[in-house]
């Protein structure tokens, strides 16, 4: 349907009326196809930044996992709830 929108062969109403649905369903598809389409003109670009995004967020969740970990081992060795104290 988004190609029929994009080749001008029908249009917009003529293909929403076709297919029974929406022409802002059918306007947001157009926007999300041509937002995506670097996809498949360029899938080498696309696949260098999903790994490259995919990279920071492994190093992201290895921090956090660090972080629960020393958390989680404080609370085991220190169950006794600490109170500050102060000093006069």
């Amino acid at each position: 349907m988004v190609l029929e929108v994009l080749k001008e062969d029908k249009t917009l109403a003529e293909t929403t009326s076709a297919n029974k649905i929406t022409p802002l369903n059918l306007q947001n598809w157009k926007k999300i196809f041509i937002a995506n389409a670097e996809l498949v003109m360029e899938p080498s670009k696309a696949i260098k930044e999903y790994k490259e995004a995919n990279a920071k967020l492994v190093v992201e969740v290895g921090e956090y996992a660090k972080k629960v970990g020393q958390l989680t081992l404080e609370k085991d060795l220190f169950p006794q709830k600490r109170e500050c104290v102060e000093v006069l």
